[in-house]
């Protein structure tokens, strides 16, 4: 009787370790990407990086993505990339892949992968994309 002793212990430690190894993996962060949202492109199959305020980045699965049933956030005040604040070709872009470059500017990609600097932004008052299965990087 005191031989199985041993062996209930050990069956019941492997148990217990499994179940939190389990449990540690299926929890997920959740990201507000306001600061920034990138590695959309070129292939974004291995995750993308969430940039959050006050905040470590988090890796996400694209997959869980979102801003308002989209896979973009609209912003208003776009410019070509590079281009001065003055410049008149202001456009409104669907950003896929976004970034805070400080500066109350935005660089953002649009589905097309052409690229716009988007002024007069700030990252408490511009929309972001959240990602609801994230780990920190």
């Amino acid at each position: 009787m005191f031989h199985q002793y041993p062996l209930k212990v050990a069956v019941l430690l492997c148990t217990f370790y499994l179940s939190t190894l389990i449990g540690s993996s299926a929890s997920k962060l959740t990201g507000h990407c306001n600061l920034g949202l990138t590695g959309v492109f070129p292939d974004h199959s291995n995750g993308v990086e969430c940039d959050r305020l006050n905040n470590r980045p988090l890796w996400c699965n694209y997959k869980s993505c979102w801003h308002g049933g989209n896979k973009w956030v609209k912003m208003n005040t776009c410019r070509p990339y590079g281009s001065h604040p003055d410049d008149p070709r202001v456009s409104a872009q669907d950003c896929v892949d976004y970034v805070w470059v400080g500066g109350n500017t935005f660089t953002c990609t649009n589905p097309h992968q052409v690229t716009y600097s988007c002024y007069d932004l700030t990252p408490q008052t511009t929309p972001y994309i959240t990602c609801t299965s994230c780990d920190y990087t």
